[in-house]
């Protein structure tokens, strides 16, 4: 916590030496249906600043789209492993582990004898 207030107070003294630097520098805005002459450049980047985090906030705080298909990604990579780790768990006799795909896809013997024939 006390980082966080030092980290604000040192943050609020640049500020303070930025402008008081700034004050007497001064620039003329014109928006095609009003021109404001002599405004102090610090005010300039301070409006500039404060109208890009307003057309940011609406994309932070916006319904995420792209996130859903990396947690269900996750949801069956999750799924697969637990199969893979039951199966293991029904067959402690064999040394090796067996391939995620061929836990999900268990092939009948049966059935693949007769494929090959």
């Amino acid at each position: 916590m006390p980082f966080k207030l030092i980290l604000f107070i040192l943050c609020m003294i640049i500020a303070a030496v930025f402008t008081g630097f700034n004050l007497e520098n001064s620039c003329d805005i014109n928006f095609g249906f009003k021109r404001f002459e002599q405004v102090p450049v610090f005010l300039t980047i301070l409006f500039s600043f404060l109208a890009g985090v307003l057309i940011t906030l609406p994309f932070t705080f916006g319904k995420k789209r792209g996130s859903s298909a990396a947690k269900t990604e996750k949801k069956l990579f999750a799924k697969k492993e637990k199969i893979a780790k039951n199966a293991l768990r029904k067959n402690p006799d064999e040394h090796t582990v067996l391939p995620v795909q061929n836990v999900l896809q268990p092939q009948d013997s049966a059935a693949s004898e007769t494929k090959k024939a």
